[in-house]
């Protein structure tokens, strides 16, 4: 078997279709499984990789050709099976789809579940390449190459799908390209290649008609939060759409009817973001302020804004209630990132809450765009500022943006956009991180001690809390009238205020100097953290329910599995099989120590950019396809230049990679937020090149060491091994940066590349 143009192409479409098999298995495990935990989606891809190459090394034994042939023919058929069992599994049986609805043994069986349906792809993929980098061992840094540059190819089309079409031509769209890999092989002939071809389009039509690829959530139970008081009038959804953001539904409680007409809300993923959608009614009421102090704190005292600012403004009724309030003669901006609840303002479901004709209103400004985004580029300032429940109980997952919208960055960012006599409003959300924030900010500016602008209030549940802030200070007057107010909700608690002794919960936070207190930022932006310490394979009944808990609980059981495997595996790679194909223990650490390292760089990179790109999902794409990209171009130095060629370049070359990536990334994200999408991915670029090359050299670089010191026998059995401690890095490093931070885990992963190149230096030379 030659290399050749034929070895090339297929190499690259795996490249391709894998990295899209993965990506649209991350929007749907947001989904079925919640944002919390569509972190598995890496660990699965990289298992199945990691075995399928196992089962190369210790149990093929034929023509590696004839393997490479029939791997090429089942990818089609597997990953159509794959997705039609998950849509059929997840419709049967878990059906009941709802954040809440998540306790350890119920996460536990789903992720086990869909891991198995997800999984027999990724077996093959792994076994493709393990062939592919053994029986052309002498090109690796060539086929490298050409996987990288695929799978980058397949980082920029999946998010373009979603953007504009969805999930089922997603899905379509990745078995076309494993289609066109079915017809690779020179073996099979034209009545195959012509069935298959066939059954894509059969499929096509069956997706494009809602016959598959179709899920059907239990409506009453999503809505569960939004529309918990018509359960027994039924839910029905009315609607759905996938993009890049979320699967929105649009959902109504029927046939009961509203004071103002039908119940409708829109359920965002599963539950974790909710929007309550309201008519527009004319005229203005005289009662419109009673009964809605969220609403009317700066009315009552004696702030009577002009200018009006909302974030996390849903489909606007946050805006209408103000528009109302002001009578129209208030000018009200609203922010919003996900388009499709913006767009459904326009939904002919809802033409009678009359929503298009407010929109149109020449003082109403509901603007699609990232909230941070929004507030470092728009010039203008706000008579009043109130930021909505930003499901920020659930914002300790990875890949959401709202999570920079609590950090001490973004709160100066509020400030800098609040009138010298503004009001700032906090509504049922965490505030006790954002108070060392604003106490800073205080100090900082000028402004006096924050202690005496902030009135704290809330039911008792510390993520339902709600903050005003006034900017220049609360007058004995004021917070009588705030006192009044609380007077009118007997299940609200007054926490602090002016004057009074903080609730303990908050006593520290108020009084402790600020060098003692931790601040969030961009850099370590999450409100709830991992509870390592408090870990148990079998937790307490109570805290089945304990929505961070159970997050939490997934992600550290993950890293504890994937660690013995791990270590299981790398004995195995060690000590079975003929002397030619054990790993020398030297190598199989070296692999474990970069594989692990490489995830560390990777993820908080990507983490660190994702303010920056201001989208989640186009923020993994961008600098997955770029990571990918620089990884093959390295790689391909590597085979023909020898660009690393002793462990000198290696530690030189990723330790000063990693500083350019960290600067630039802090750099692009305090200021060039402003700048278009495209001028975005090529700062991407800059930022990830120098690592991405540099570390596309390592794999090589073994490798090459191995087959010199006559040992290429068990090149299959490295790529397992990195792959599978890729495994263990992803899931190390998603749940590592919530507790440590993005840089922390950084230097960690630099940390476990020079103890790589450490121990390469034992190794003996061929």
């Amino acid at each position: 078997m030659t290399f050749d143009r034929r070895i090339g192409a297929i190499t690259f479409l795996i490249g391709v279709v894998s990295l899209m098999y993965e990506l649209t298995q991350v929007r749907m495990l947001s989904f079925f499984l919640g944002n919390s935990m569509d972190f598995l989606a890496i660990p699965i891809a990289l298992l199945g990789l990691a075995m399928g190459s196992m089962f190369r090394h210790f149990l093929y034994k034929g023509d590696p050709g004839k393997l490479i042939d029939r791997l090429c023919t089942a990818i089609f058929p597997m990953m159509v099976v794959s997705f039609l069992l998950v849509f059929a599994v997840a419709n049967t049986f878990f059906y009941e789809i709802h954040v809440t609805n998540s306790t350890p043994p119920h996460e536990a069986i789903k992720v086990v579940t869909y891991s198995a349906l997800f999984l027999p792809p990724y077996l093959a993929f792994g076994a493709l390449f393990a062939t592919l980098f053994s029986a052309f061992s002498d090109k690796i840094g060539r086929l490298y190459f050409f996987d990288l540059a695929g799978a980058g190819l397949g980082c920029v089309l999946t998010p373009l799908m979603f953007t504009f079409f969805g999930l089922p031509p997603a899905i379509v769209a990745t078995l076309l390209v494993a289609l066109v890999l079915f017809m690779m092989p020179r073996s099979n002939g034209t009545p195959a290649k012509a069935g298959a071809a066939v059954a894509w389009v059969a499929v096509t039509g069956l997706a494009l008609g809602g016959l598959v690829f179709r899920e059907k959530p239990d409506p009453t139970m999503l809505a569960r939060s939004i529309l918990r008081n018509y359960q027994d009038g039924g839910i029905t959804e009315v609607d759905f759409r996938w993009n890049e953001i979320a699967r929105t539904a649009l959902m109504r409680a029927g046939p009961v009817e509203g004071k103002h007409g039908p119940v409708w809300a829109i359920v965002q993923d599963n539950g974790l973001s909710n929007v309550t959608v309201n008519p527009f009614i004319e005229p203005y009421r005289d009662d419109a302020m009673r009964g809605v102090h969220h609403y009317t704190m700066a009315w009552d005292l004696g702030v009577d804004p002009e200018k009006i600012l909302v974030v996390f403004a849903g489909h606007g009724r946050d805006m209408i209630a103000f528009n109302e309030i002001a009578k129209g003669k208030a000018d009200i901006t609203g922010v919003e990132i996900n388009r499709t609840v913006v767009g459904w303002n326009d939904h002919p479901a809802l033409a009678w809450g009359n929503l298009p004709k407010f929109h149109a209103m020449p003082n109403i400004h509901l603007e699609n765009e990232e909230g941070r985004d929004f507030l470092n580029t728009d010039d203008g300032t706000y008579d009043l500022i109130y930021v909505a429940n930003n499901g920020a109980v659930h914002a300790g997952r990875t890949g959401h943006t709202r999570k920079f919208l609590d950090t001490y960055e973004a709160m100066d960012a509020y400030m800098e956009r609040l009138a010298p006599d503004g009001i700032m409003v906090f509504t049922a959300q965490p505030v006790m991180e954002k108070i060392p924030s604003f106490r800073k900010i205080f100090q900082e500016r000028g402004l006096g001690d924050a202690a005496d602008s902030i009135y704290v209030f809330g039911p008792g549940h510390p993520m339902l809390d709600s903050m005003v802030l006034k900017r220049g200070g609360l007058t004995p007057e004021d917070i009588r009238k705030l006192d009044a107010m609380m007077a009118e909700r007997p299940k609200d608690k007054v926490l602090v205020k002016p004057g009074m002794k903080p609730d303990p919960r908050f006593a520290e936070l108020m009084t402790a100097p600020l060098d003692q207190l931790e601040i969030l930022t961009d850099d370590k932006p999450f409100t709830a953290k991992v509870d390592w310490a408090g870990f148990t394979f079998l937790p307490d009944e109570h805290r089945y329910h304990d929505a961070p808990y159970v997050s939490g609980w997934v992600k550290v059981f993950t890293v504890l599995l994937f660690a013995l495997v791990s270590a299981l595996v790398a004995v195995v790679a060690a000590a079975l099989g003929t002397k030619d194909q054990r790993v020398p223990a030297i190598w199989v650490g070296y692999l474990l120590l970069t594989g692990i390292g490489y995830m560390c760089v990777e993820i908080p990179l990507i983490a660190k950019t994702e303010l920056f790109i201001g989208n989640p999902l186009y923020a993994v794409s961008i600098n997955l396809a770029t990571f990918l990209v620089f990884n093959a171009v390295g790689a391909a130095l590597q085979d023909e230049k020898r660009i690393m060629a002793s462990p000198v370049h290696l530690i030189a070359g990723v330790v000063l990679s990693v500083i350019w990536g960290v600067v630039l990334a802090n750099l692009s994200a305090s200021s060039l937020l402003s700048v278009p999408l495209p001028i975005k991915a090529v700062g991407v670029a800059i930022i990830v090149a120098p690592a991405g090359i540099v570390l596309g050299t390592f794999y090589p670089y073994c490798v090459g060491r191995i087959v010199e010191a006559g040992r290429g026998a068990c090149v299959p059995m490295t790529y397992g091994l990195t792959t599978l401690s890729s495994v263990l890095g992803s899931a190390f490093a998603m749940t590592a940066i919530i507790n440590l931070g993005f840089t922390n885990v950084i230097l960690l992963g630099t940390v476990l590349y020079v103890l790589a190149v450490g121990v390469s230096l034992a190794a003996p030379k061929g």
